[in-house]
């Protein structure tokens, strides 16, 4: 079995992450606390916080017509899943808009992939302007936003830090890569006790 113990980014600076492909995607929470249950005898036993996260991470098919959730799993303090972009108009994702955190838009055509990847080399500030017009930042920021406010209006704790501020990513390159993650996920939990993110 594929182990992908690393967290390193492996993120591609002028990869334009709106295409049409599969994306691993892991999510932990803010200083990797426990939140979301407990795993006994290698399975998960969701509480209420974690219920919350896996009805949201339900909902992102809802959200965006032209994504697919795959496998998942929500672990204690992370979430592993697959993401589906799929290609509709003209061979480009439909990007619907968002509720989440402004940010001052790209001149002319935001989301001209062109205009993209030259706004990446121009400021890192730039860079993450451009990131944030992409779909894959888009489902991940709605994903955190929704769970994050609903995860502090129960615990009473509004504006509280529920996820790390960044996630990581691996673009699927093929079914060999796509069989070993999805078996990864599928035994995330049985190997809990020697997970990185492990935390007692």
């Amino acid at each position: 079995m594929a182990q992908f113990p690393q967290r390193k980014s492996i993120r591609l600076p002028e990869f334009d992450y709106s295409q049409e492909n599969y994306y691993f995607i892991t999510i932990c929470t803010y200083q990797r606390n426990n939140m979301f249950g407990q795993i006994i005898a290698g399975k998960m036993y969701l509480n209420d916080t974690g219920k919350m996260v896996e009805n949201e991470w339900h909902n992102i098919p809802k959200r965006f017509n032209n994504v697919a959730i795959d496998k998942f799993v929500i672990m204690p303090n992370h979430v592993h899943g697959i993401i589906h972009i799929r290609t509709f108009e003209n061979g480009k994702p439909t990007v619907g808009a968002i509720h989440e955190l402004p940010v001052a838009p790209l001149p002319d055509k935001p989301n001209d992939p062109a205009l993209i990847a030259r706004a990446i080399h121009e400021s890192p500030l730039r860079h993450r302007i451009a990131r944030r017009q992409m779909m894959l930042p888009k489902i991940i920021g709605y994903f955190k936003m929704n769970s994050s406010k609903k995860i502090n209006m129960i615990r009473n704790t509004p504006g509280q830090p529920v996820w790390q501020r960044n996630y990581y990513e691996r673009i699927i390159a093929d079914d060999n890569a796509y069989a070993a993650i999805w078996d990864y996920i599928d035994h995330n939990p049985d190997k809990w006790e020697n997970d990185r993110n492990h935390k007692l």
